[in-house]
């Protein structure tokens, strides 16, 4: 998860990411981009970019607020088995 508001910290979050990258590479990650509820969110591509998440082989991009509730159920649905 990554606070989209706090661009301060997102080297801090592709660092990491990256740490643990080389272990979790075949696995499908998601990153959850919280505080979708504040006006002053960063926007989804500054995230993917920032993160340099377009180097990954397999990521999902969540936009997210833990505080609202937004995006929460569609969280929860890629977990549910069908």
């Amino acid at each position: 998860m990554v606070d989209a508001v706090d661009q301060d910290r997102f080297n801090e979050a592709k660092e990491e990411l990256w740490k643990i990258s080389s272990i979790v590479k075949e696995i499908p990650l998601i990153v959850l981009a919280n505080k979708y509820e504040l006006s002053d969110v960063a926007s989804i591509k500054e995230v993917i970019d920032a993160l340099d998440l377009q180097n990954l082989s397999f990521f999902e991009i969540l936009p997210i607020s833990f505080k609202t509730g937004y995006g929460i159920l569609e969280l929860l649905g890629r977990f549910i088995i069908k």
